[in-house]
């Protein structure tokens, strides 16, 4: 039997370069979930506030949604033009390469972290269609 091993591309048109196909979302998913947490902290006791049929809210227009946060967006920073970041599947140089991103990649979100593994801060971002753990160090909000 002949099994046929598909290579990643080069690189999609952002400049990402997959390392493995074998790192989807759901495995990356997977692995951070199952790392251990900080104990969270115990949450405040809710308060309820009555209000009267006759108080009127000020600038508040029922028939609109709320408006949503902004999301804080980052580019990728002190990268050699000839280098590129190595995108991890879990917060260490030790771990599965997942991607790299050139120097100047835009619009990644940080999910999670920071999360230390040595001196490194590491941080989970989403970039495009993938997931993964990058030094925080390399990351720089956009404006």
């Amino acid at each position: 039997m002949v099994q046929v091993q598909q290579t990643p591309p080069e690189s999609d048109d952002l400049g990402v370069r997959p390392v493995s196909q074998e790192f989807t979302t759901q495995k990356v998913d997977a692995l951070f979930d199952s790392m251990p947490r900080e104990a969270e902290a115990p949450q405040e006791p809710s308060v309820q506030r009555a209000t009267l049929a006759s108080e009127t809210f000020v600038g508040i227009d029922p028939s609109k949604p709320p408006p949503q946060p902004q999301v804080q967006r980052y580019i990728v920073v002190g990268i050699a033009l000839n280098d590129t970041l190595n995108v991890r599947s879990g917060p260490g140089a030790t771990n599965a390469l997942i991607a790299q991103l050139p120097p100047g990649y835009r619009d990644i979100t940080v999910e999670g972290g920071p999360v230390c593994n040595g001196e490194t801060e590491w941080v989970l971002i989403n970039f495009g269609e993938y997931r993964g753990w990058v030094a925080g160090q390399f990351l720089h909000p956009q404006n």
